[in-house]
């Protein structure tokens, strides 16, 4: 049975999982059936048979990054499961159902724009929308201009501009943490110099995704029980890739979003407890220089032998075109992603990705048994099968128990790999093993009463394995944690007003950075009177103001300035975070240091 409520939702009871997930495939593909089509066709890299030669070398850049290697992987893996399989079954016939009550005119719109049909729905098209949220959340890298920029700068330079953990970051999991167990550390390999190997840029993922939640102790709140907040930030896309849906059987009832694809619910509570995600920005590619044989590139170099590389071929059936054939070689470290027939900038060529998203991911399972969590054992035994993308679990229980989990697959590295280009040639540099799952970082009812996480940097130095974050803004997570320690009880509406802050400190520590730097004898009335916005203002962005504008600008520009001489250098050296350069401009000294070593005023 489906219920439509009065805004729209659709409540989906029925008698078994198998069932349930039949008809949830079935629902989605009356909502969003193009939009299920065309992500996994961009996942599989298979836009241009739709629109033609025009999307080709997007096609070629999803398949070349290894996107069909981890859909194929994950896809195999959950068909093996005996639980899983009936049920991804089960869904794709869902899918497949719907598409087959339709007549071309009650096809979506976008079907008859482009004039094609949908094709039918399976496991695998499944796996590649997971594969795409994998590369969205976790496509990320620096790998290459982290080793130009330290070739460049130099160690001091580089670590002051791009340092690996900024100073007063706040982490997810803070640094008063106990980790009890004995870490599996590795050692930095004796002849490592993160200098070798230097290439040009490659693809990285959407830095501004990203998401906060948080989840408070019932010591905390106006009625005594645990609340959680999750404010997901994905790209914002029309239609929405969140879909709001309740699932029932008579063993589990769960109210919450999932995506186009997925089996299940990916943030939502039932009546035990509520769970919800933010993403880890933690660096899961490396890329590898190969040392080929020759110039045919049909062997490489490893631990002192010559090993031939395998080819995957794949084919391109380009719409009102030929059909084109690419072999893309694959290493030990994985596919080939630019060479000599594909890649716009020769010095791109001839790496190796290593990627998290290559591996075999269960995080389908993962989501089946999150839906059906009880309490903390079982919110820990779901995510023992979560590997991709990495993520911040948030947690709470009416049993009054609040959590925070950082989970993902995550190779265990020794300090700096895969922050610089590696070499493909030492074996050292390959992934040895994978940080073992007990040794996760994670909280159980901390002392302060609530866990939180908004993107930053995971763990701080006391964490005895190495990792490196994405750069990416380290303010909202500083916020959300004031307001949390200054309040000392909450109620709903105060989670949902937290949510809803449009308190910007990032404006707030970068005018106290930019205003003293300004001589103020040289501004006109008119510029006089614009700081003096700046200056009377609360801090807080509203569309209906001006002094967000005003300030981003102000700092876009001073930002250009500041960083110029790295824009301007013909190897690509990245572009320092906004944390970073307020920090300099605020200390003088700092301030100093890199004025000189960039010869800007």
């Amino acid at each position: 049975e489906v219920v439509w409520d009065d805004s729209g939702v659709p409540h989906l009871f029925a008698a078994n999982d198998s069932d349930l997930y039949r008809a949830q495939g079935y629902v989605v593909a009356s909502l969003r059936l193009w939009q299920l089509d065309f992500i996994a066709r961009a996942a599989a890299g298979r836009i241009s048979e739709v629109v033609g030669a025009q999307a080709l070398e997007f096609d070629r850049a999803q398949r070349r990054k290894g996107m069909g290697i981890g859909a194929e992987a994950a896809s195999a893996a959950l068909m093996q499961d005996p639980v899983m399989a009936p049920l991804l079954n089960a869904y794709s016939d869902g899918v497949n159902q719907y598409i087959a009550t339709l007549r071309h005119r009650d096809l979506p719109v976008e079907y008859k724009l482009l004039s094609y049909a949908p094709e039918p729905w399976s496991p695998l098209r499944s796996a590649l929308i997971q594969q795409y949220m994998v590369e969205n959340l976790s496509g990320w890298d620096r790998d290459v201009e982290e080793s130009h920029a330290r070739a460049i700068l130099g160690p001091a330079l580089h670590e002051l501009i791009f340092p690996a953990r900024p100073p007063g970051v706040v982490p997810t999991v803070p640094t008063d943490s106990i980790w009890p167990f004995t870490p599996d550390t590795l050692a930095v390999p004796p002849a490592y110099d993160p200098g070798i190997g230097l290439q040009a840029d490659a693809h990285r993922s959407d830095p501004t995704n990203g998401s906060n939640n948080w989840a408070v102790h019932g010591s905390r709140t106006v009625n005594g029980h645990a609340l959680l907040a999750n404010d997901t930030h994905l790209g914002l896309n029309f239609p929405s890739i969140w879909i709001p849906i309740q699932l029932a059987t008579p063993d589990h009832r769960v109210f919450g979003f999932t995506i186009p694809g997925a089996c299940g619910l990916i943030i939502g509570h039932n009546e035990h407890a509520a769970f919800g995600v933010t993403n880890a920005p933690r660096d899961t590619r490396d890329w590898y220089r190969i040392t080929w044989q020759d110039e045919r590139r049909k062997a490489y170099l490893h631990d002192g032998e010559w090993l031939p590389v395998t080819y995957r071929v794949e084919d391109y059936a380009v719409r009102d075109g030929e059909v084109l054939t690419d072999s893309i070689r694959i290493t030990l470290h994985g596919p080939v992603m630019y060479d000599e027939h594909f890649g716009d900038v020769p010095e791109r060529a001839h790496l190796a990705l290593r990627w998290m998203g290559h591996e075999p991911s269960m995080t389908q399972k993962a989501l089946y048994l999150m839906n059906r969590v009880k309490g903390h054992a079982d919110y820990v035994e779901a995510l023992r099968f979560f590997g991709a993308p990495a993520q911040n679990w948030v947690f709470a229980s009416t049993a009054g128990d609040i959590a925070m989990r950082v989970q993902g697959t995550f190779p265990n590295k020794w300090r700096d790999q895969g922050r610089f280009v590696l070499d493909g040639a030492d074996p050292a540099h390959r992934w040895q093993r994978f940080i073992p799952f007990e040794h996760t970082a994670t909280q159980l009812n901390p002392a302060r009463g609530f866990v939180s996480s908004a993107n930053q940097h995971s763990v701080d130095e006391g964490y005895p394995y190495w990792f490196f974050n994405a750069h990416l803004e380290y303010y909202r997570n500083r916020s959300v944690n004031s307001t949390l320690e200054r309040q000392q009880r909450f109620t709903v509406k105060d989670m949902m007003a937290l949510q809803h802050s449009g308190y910007d400190l990032r404006a707030k520590e970068g005018l106290a950075a930019l205003v003293p730097l300004l001589d103020t004898t040289q501004l006109d009335a008119e510029a006089m009177a614009t700081l003096n916005t700046l200056r009377r203002w609360d801090h807080v962005a509203d569309h209906a103001r001006e002094e967000e504008a005003l300030f981003q600008m102000w700092f876009d520009s001073t930002r250009t300035a500041l960083w110029a001489p790295l824009q301007e250098h013909p190897l690509p050296l990245g572009d320092p975070t906004p944390y970073n350069t307020i920090r300099i401009l605020a200390d003088s000294a700092l301030r100093t240091t890199v004025e000189q070593a960039l010869d800007v005023d």
